[in-house]
């Protein structure tokens, strides 16, 4: 454990929270494709409450437009039902695939006619009123109102709740807000709409640009781009909070194929933890997802093989994507972070088994970055599996910009996604390979089932080039069934092997002759077989195997002759069974060695629960090096502290008015990954404050 300390003078604030009776847990007004079949929305509260007088509305919130601000659009009457015995309600539309997944759960489903039906025309199961034929919720601007009407006239479409289009609510005598949430989803959004909401969220427009109020203030920015010009949006409560905070809410724009509901994510969400989860990991009519501190581990890593005897994480908390490891020091972890705005960052080794990121990134504005390899002179190469580039950055990375050496892979007619790459060997030799030519593992998409294995000269110096170099030319089924994932150097033959999503893996030599490697055990991977990410163990010449329906890593020998029997190296159980949502995701590809083998490097791009991380296996004790608190101005919020990094750790904030007794230090907070923290109620005489890291 290491402490810093610094004294200092200070200023202060605070915050509080209200609650409600009933709660509104989740709503997806807007769903990728078409929304009808697809929309559902929670309540939650005390077990078995009646919510007899209660009324979910959704209000107009364009400020252009007939009907205007105010109006009620559409509302539900649920007066008929319910919370379950497990306290929570779900409402789903006519034929949706989500179920609940507690038994105990109050479920209605609307029976009559498609989406949620009309109450007041052909009818509706779940009580709900529109406007003209709507079936489906609002889009656009709209607040979600759950109100309870006491003793007054119930809820009409005739209403209008903003008389003077001021923005406030202008409620009927007798009605009482419980919860609210605002949305804005990025299409047809103007300056003048306005949200009602105790917590709007609210998505750029197709320029990026954030339009429209709240009164109440509150507003939460969520980050574009749009996945499409209609908007798509999410929004639910984090776990079983009740405020309406960011640190009680979560809002996103989703991404998905209206075939495959299920299987809608959340694209880009309020809060990173939950970008790349599923909206069904959210959980139907019971708890959502809750995020836990970054750094904390959802699984606990089993080591089976002697191969490595301790683990190390490294919470990045985000998508992490490809990794690689920098010859020239060999400790120096690349990594890419897979998203739209993503680059390529480093974590360096700053103590034995303990590794810190730098926050800057060695690359930046980088869509989607697939693949990456360092060179032993330095300079990075990487791919983009989306525009189907091959990129460089030489060394020192500081000093250039990146180059863009091949622009397109094989010709239009027969290009797929470049996905991984790798060196060819040095004793890789034959009529087409060439020793240290960069080889690419280029895969199907969009249903197409042909994969190929690339070559280029990492010598080159033409730019923006086409290339059809093919090691193996576009095939179906001799470089696997199923799209490609990674590559990898098989030194001690001489051959590169590449694998497929199925688990097929062919090594390469270099006249492109193709040799299946069939496992002695591990086959077929898991019982539905998802192999994302390979690497070579520089020591045993063994294959290491990610299998994400399984959990596991195994290792397999490439041997053609004499093959020694398959080993489960790794696993990685859940901590919680129940949060399945939490598992590992294996990146395609996420997974190297160091060149020595002194350990090897996972991603895991699941965000759940604050995931996205780093996981590197060694045989080192962990520890943490010496740091000190850089910088403790105050400021109009409060005592801003700031400190070095101690690598992989968590850090506590103690603070004290007499340093020379320890036992006076409070906690003020814990469990932090960042590297700076706000005292916002510091002591008027001043304090001392004590910095710890832990692991």
């Amino acid at each position: 454990m290491k402490t810093a300390l610094v004294s200092l003078a200070i200023a202060a604030a605070m915050l509080r929270a209200a609650g409600a009776e009933v709660y509104i847990n989740a709503v997806l007004p807007n769903a990728p494709g078409g929304d009808t079949g697809n929309e559902h929305f929670e309540l939650r509260g005390a077990p078995g409450l009646s919510l007899a007088n209660y009324y979910l509305l959704s209000i107009e919130g364009q400020g252009t437009g007939t009907p205007g601000k105010g109006d009620v659009n559409q509302f539900f009457d649920l007066g008929a039902f319910s919370l379950g015995a497990n306290g929570y309600l779900f409402a789903r539309q006519y034929g949706s695939p989500y179920t609940a997944t507690d038994p105990e759960a109050a479920v209605i489903e609307n029976s009559i006619g498609s989406g949620w039906g009309q109450a007041n025309a052909a009818g509706s199961s779940v009580g709900h009123y529109s406007d003209s034929a709507q079936v489906d919720l609002e889009n656009g601007t709209t607040t979600f109102l759950l109100v309870r009407v006491a003793s007054a006239a119930p809820p009409s479409l005739t209403n209008d709740l903003d008389l003077d289009n001021d923005g406030l609510l202008d409620l009927p005598e007798g009605w009482t807000v419980v919860d609210s949430v605002g949305i804005m989803d990025g299409a047809n959004v103007a300056a003048t709409d306005a949200s009602y909401g105790a917590i709007t969220f609210r998505a750029p427009d197709t320029n990026g640009v954030y339009l429209g109020t709240c009164a109440h203030g509150n507003i939460i920015d969520v980050p574009g781009p749009l996945t499409t010009s209609s908007g798509t949006f999410y929004v639910g409560r984090k776990g079983v909070s009740t405020g309406s905070t960011a640190a009680d809410w979560m809002g996103s724009i989703l991404q998905g194929a209206a075939a495959q509901p299920l299987n809608f994510y959340f694209y880009s969400a309020s809060d990173p933890a939950y970008t790349g989860m599923r909206v069904s990991d959210m959980v139907c009519g019971g708890p959502n997802a809750s995020i836990a501190p970054l750094g904390a581990l959802p699984y606990m890593p089993a080591i089976h093989g002697g191969r490595f005897t301790n683990y190390t994480q490294v919470a990045i908390g985000g998508t992490v994507g490809a990794v690689a490891v920098d010859p020239r020091d060999d400790t120096t972890i690349l990594f890419t972070i897979d998203t739209l705005l993503g680059g390529i960052y480093r974590a360096s080794k700053v103590a034995s088994g303990n590794w810190g990121v730098d926050p800057a990134p060695v690359v930046g504005g980088l869509d989607r970055p697939s693949g990456l390899v360092v060179q032993t002179n330095g300079t990075l190469w990487w791919l983009h599996d989306v525009s189907k580039a091959l990129m460089r950055l030489e060394a020192p990375w500081e000093s250039h910009a990146p180059e863009t050496v091949v622009s397109n892979f094989g010709g239009a007619a027969t290009d797929d996604d470049p996905v991984d790459l790798t060196f060819a060997p040095a004793n890789f030799s034959g009529s087409v390979g060439q020793p240290h030519w960069i080889v690419i593992a280029d895969r199907g998409s969009d249903g197409d089932a042909f994969n190929a294995l690339n070559m280029v000269d990492p010598g080159t110096t033409n730019l923006d080039e086409a290339s059809s170099n093919f090691l193996v030319a576009p095939t179906t089924g001799s470089l696997g069934w199923d799209n490609l994932n990674d590559i990898d150097a098989l030194p001690r033959s001489g051959e590169v092997v590449a694998l497929s999503q199925d688990g097929f893996i062919s090594a390469v030599d270099a006249n492109g002759w193709i040799r299946s490697i069939i496992p002695t055990a591990f086959w077929p991977l898991g019982s539905t077989p998802s192999a994302p990410a390979l690497a070579v163990d520089p020591l045993t010449g063994r294959i290491w195997l990610a299998d994400d329906s399984l959990d596991e890593i195994w290792s397999v020998d490439p041997s053609a002759t004499g093959q020694t029997p398959d080993a489960k190296e790794l696993s990685f159980p859940l901590a919680d069974p129940a949060a399945a949502y939490r598992q590992i995701d294996f990146h395609d590809p996420g997974m190297a060695f160091a060149a020595s083998g002194a350990f090897l490097v996972i991603s895991d791009s699941s965000t759940a629960g604050g995931g996205g991380r780093l996981m590197i296996f060694h045989n080192e004790p962990f520890t943490i090096p010496e740091f000190a608190v850089s910088g403790a101005p105050p400021t109009t919020e409060g005592v801003a502290l700031s400190w070095e990094s101690a690598g992989s750790v968590r850090y506590a904030v103690e603070r004290s008015i007499h340093v020379a007794d320890p036992a006076s230090f409070i906690s003020l907070a814990t469990n932090l990954t960042a590297r700076s923290f706000i005292d916002t109620n510091p002591p008027p005489a001043g304090a001392f404050y004590r910095v710890v890291a832990r692991p």
